[in-house]
C-alpha cells in the first residue's frame, strides 16, 4: 500500500484526505468509480484510482448486487472475486465522513463560493505572508508589552530596550523575541478566522478539511510548531536551514509537517490580477513597516 491517506478530484474540485477504508467505501456506495482521479496525501501526481488501489476494484458493485463483481476495466484477465459474496455491513453515515465526492446540486463550499479553491503548495507566498505577519503583528505586540512595562517597572524597562536596541546580542535577542511575541496575535486570527492579515494579502487560509477555522488553541500549538520547527525560534542563520527545509516539504509533499493533510489543509485564492495586486499591496505595506521601523 502505498499510503494511507489519499485525495480526489470530484465535481466541486479537490476532496480529501480520506482513508484507504474510506475510498472502498466511497465506490460500494457509488460516490466515486475506478477512474476517479486520485493521488497520495503525500504526493503530487494524479492517476486513476484503479492505477493506485486496483485491489479496491471487488468494491465497484452495484448497490443491488449480492455478489462482488469487479470491475472489468481494460484487461481480459480473471477476475478472481467474482463469486465471492459480499459481507453485510451497515453503511457509514456520510455526515461522519470527512469528504464526500459528488453531493447533490448545490450551492458550493464556502470556500468555492469565495474563491479559495487552489490548493497547490505556494511557498513564496507564505513566506511572504509570514513576514508581513511578524511585522504587523509583532510590532504593536511590543509596543504594547513596553507601555505596560513602563507604567509597571520604567526603569527595568528602560534597561531592556536599551539593550534590545544597542547591543549586538540584543539585537540578535530582539529579532528572536519578536518571532515569539507574534504567536499569541496570530493564533487568536488564525483560530477564529482561518488568516491573518498577511495571509488574507497573499490568498492563504489554513482551515479543518470540512473549511471550518481550526480554533484558537490548535492554531497556538500550531503557532509554537511553527515556532520552533520552522522558524528555529528565530535563531539568526540557523532559522535560514530550518526555512529551507520547510520549504522543501511544501514543495515535495504538498503540506508542512505543522499541517497534516488530516487535521488541516491549505487554501489559496487562484492566482490572478487581483491576487497579483494584493500580494504587491502586501510587499508594499511591509517595506513601509521596516522603514518606519528603522526610524530614529
Amino acid at each position: 500500500m502505498l499510503s494511507r491517506y489519499w485525495g480526489y478530484l470530484g465535481p466541486t474540485g479537490e476532496g480529501g484526505p480520506v482513508s484507504t477504508d474510506e475510498l472502498a467505501l466511497f465506490l460500494r456506495e457509488r460516490l466515486i468509480t475506478v477512474e476517479t482521479p486520485v493521488r497520495p496525501a503525500e504526493g503530487m501526481r494524479w492517476e486513476p484510482l484503479a492505477h493506485w488501489l486496483p485491489e479496491l476494484a471487488p468494491f465497484a458493485a452495484r448497490p443491488d448486487d449480492t455478489r462482488v463483481r469487479p470491475d472489468p476495466g481494460p484487461s481480459n484477465s480473471p477476475q478472481p472475486f467474482a463469486d465471492q459474496p459480499v459481507e453485510p455491513r451497515a453503511p457509514a453515515a456520510l455526515e461522519e465522513l470527512p469528504f464526500v465526492l459528488a453531493p447533490p446540486p448545490g450551492p458550493a463550499a464556502p470556500s468555492s463560493r469565495r474563491g479559495w479553491t487552489d490548493r497547490a503548495p505556494h511557498p513564496w507566498r507564505r513566506y511572504g505572508a509570514r513576514l508581513l505577519d511578524a511585522a504587523v503583528l509583532g510590532y504593536p505586540t511590543a509596543l504594547l508589552l513596553g507601555a505596560i512595562g513602563g507604567v509597571v517597572a520604567p526603569t527595568q524597562t528602560q534597561g531592556v530596550i536599551t539593550f534590545l536596541t544597542t547591543d549586538l546580542w540584543g539585537r540578535v535577542a530582539d529579532i528572536m523575541l519578536n518571532v515569539l511575541l507574534v504567536i499569541p496575535a496570530h493564533a487568536i486570527l488564525l483560530g477564529l478566522t482561518g488568516s491573518t492579515p498577511g495571509k488574507w494579502l497573499f490568498g492563504i487560509r489554513i482551515v479543518r478539511p470540512d473549511g471550518r477555522p481550526i480554533g484558537v488553541f490548535t492554531a497556538f500549538w500550531r503557532e509554537l510548531r511553527v515556532w520552533f520547527q520552522g522558524l528555529a525560534m528565530g535563531i539568526p542563520f540557523v532559522s535560514l536551514f530550518t526555512l529551507f527545509a520547510g520549504f522543501s516539504w511544501l514543495k515535495d509533499d504538498g503540506h508542512t509537517p505543522w499541517d497534516p493533510p488530516k487535521r488541516r489543509v491549505a487554501l489559496h485564492r487562484p492566482q490572478g490580477a487581483a491576487q497579483v495586486l494584493l500580494a504587491l499591496l502586501g510587499l508594499a505595506l511591509l517595506i513601509a513597516v521596516r522603514v518606519w521601523e528603522a526610524q530614529p
